[in-house]
């Protein structure tokens, strides 16, 4: 596949991700932040266990995926 169609995919699934939004990030959190997900970020930050024990959750789940599917779904 050449850089071409690779973008127009990534193009096509950003659009369909975010409903066409090009909202301007303005660079504060507030807009695209929960307050859990600013604690879970800043214990990771600060060696927290809890935030690494959610982290190594998280990251199973990620192992688990079968991304060949999920690809062939995105590429159709």
């Amino acid at each position: 596949m050449d850089k071409k169609s690779i973008k127009k995919i990534v193009e096509s699934a950003v659009d369909k991700v975010f409903l066409g939004n090009s909202r301007i990030n303005d660079g504060s959190i507030e807009n695209n932040s929960t307050q859990d997900t600013k604690e879970y970020f800043l214990g990771l930050a600060k060696g927290d266990k809890i935030a690494k024990e959610e982290q190594n959750v998280l990251l199973k789940k990620i192992e688990n995926y079968d991304f060949d599917t999920i690809v062939g779904e995105i590429v159709k």
